[in-house]
């Protein structure tokens, strides 16, 4: 067992020695022995996320991001925040990349009222261009919704909660949440590559 003020600063001082950093106090290192434990916890369920969040971009990796920069730092935070297990994040912030993905390509087409528009709108614009197929918009739809019932209040007990989720499908609410960002993850995936041609 690890004596957290002495092991761990020993291996704190090692590692800031190396990087040629400052050395912390014991509660540093303490700080620095949950992440190391936490790291190693969760190494292997991280390295399965990335796997198939790889297999959503193209085999070249190559990615255009309509909407300028910030569109590129919704995409990492968004793939980010999956891979490390944050899937409320990962839900709301790959909803976020849906609404500028779309709004910068109406915005681009000269439609200036797409600016600031809903996200509701932003997709029946899309879909009234036919830029999307049928399935596309379904998914993106559905990440709109899973997002809704994740960023706005439901009563206790309301069918798009989290809780009533579980229990009706007898999976962990944690499960839930990862299904729920897996599905955003991959519409925003999949339109970010489409909104590049």
């Amino acid at each position: 067992m690890l004596n957290w003020g002495a092991d761990l600063t020993r291996l704190f001082e090692m590692r800031a020695a190396r990087l040629g950093g400052q050395v912390m106090g014991a509660a540093g290192a303490e700080s620095l022995g949950w992440v190391l434990q936490e790291d190693e916890a969760c190494r292997g369920d991280r390295a399965k996320r990335l796997e198939w969040v790889t297999t959503l971009l193209p085999p070249d990796g190559t990615l255009l991001f309509p909407g300028g920069l910030l569109s590129h730092f919704l995409f990492e935070e968004t793939r980010y925040c999956f891979i490390y297990g944050q899937f409320l994040a990962a839900a709301i912030l790959g909803c976020a990349l849906v609404e500028r993905l779309l709004a910068a390509r109406l915005y681009g087409s000269g439609d200036d009222a797409m600016e600031r528009a809903r996200i509701a709108t932003l997709l029946d614009q899309a879909k009234e261009r036919s830029w999307l197929t049928e399935s596309e918009l379904q998914a993106l739809d559905r990440a709109r919704r899973l997002r809704n019932a994740l960023a706005h209040f439901r009563a206790p007990g309301h069918e798009d909660g989290i809780e009533w989720r579980a229990a009706d499908s007898g999976a962990s609410p944690y499960d839930v949440l990862e299904g729920d960002a897996r599905e955003v993850v991959a519409a925003a995936v999949t339109l970010l590559i489409r909104s590049a041609v």
